[in-house]
């Protein structure tokens, strides 16, 4: 009888922890890691840039990271390589150019994302999926450093974290 009770006791301890842990969607949004000068149609990443990308690998491995954006750059999908290699994704490509679709597909998601992005359009990014203003303007092009953390639930407002790394 014990063992019948404790069975049942386990599947719904189960269950309900499977519904908890599906409740929240998290968003991650960096802007590419450090470019080259050259070539300067689509530029690579320089030796710091290449680290600053193994350091965001190693922030995300753990976050159960599903789906992963880029742009078409070569300075993005290099951002987001190291991540998507690990873990065995295919990085999708957006249209920096259409964000507006882009954000709306986004907030119907329920798998934890990186994005990445470029100064001039990162800002779109946050502001759409907290749906609020966290960024007023671009970053600045010196600024590599920012882990944008958006938290979403089914109900009420996103909640964001901004880090650096």
């Amino acid at each position: 009888m014990f063992n019948l009770i404790n069975s049942k006791l386990t599947i719904i301890f189960v269950l309900v922890w499977g519904l908890c842990s599906c409740t929240h969607t998290h968003f991650y949004i960096v802007r590419h890691a450090e470019k080259s000068t050259s070539p300067t149609s689509d530029p690579e990443l320089t030796l710091e840039g290449k680290k600053r990308a193994e350091k965001l690998k190693e922030i995300l491995k753990t976050k159960d990271i599903q789906q992963i954006y880029s742009t078409k750059t070569v300075r993005t999908l290099n951002t987001a390589n190291p991540l998507a290699d690990l873990n065995n994704i295919e990085v999708k490509i957006y249209d920096a150019k259409n964000q507006s679709k882009f954000i709306e597909e986004l907030k119907f998601s329920n798998r934890n994302s990186l994005i990445v992005g470029h100064s001039n359009t990162i800002r779109y990014v946050v502001n759409g999926l907290s749906e609020k203003e966290v960024l007023s303007k671009d970053l600045e092009d010196s600024e590599y450093n920012f882990l944008f953390h958006i938290k979403k639930n089914k109900k009420g407002k996103p909640k964001i974290a901004i880090n650096h790394f």
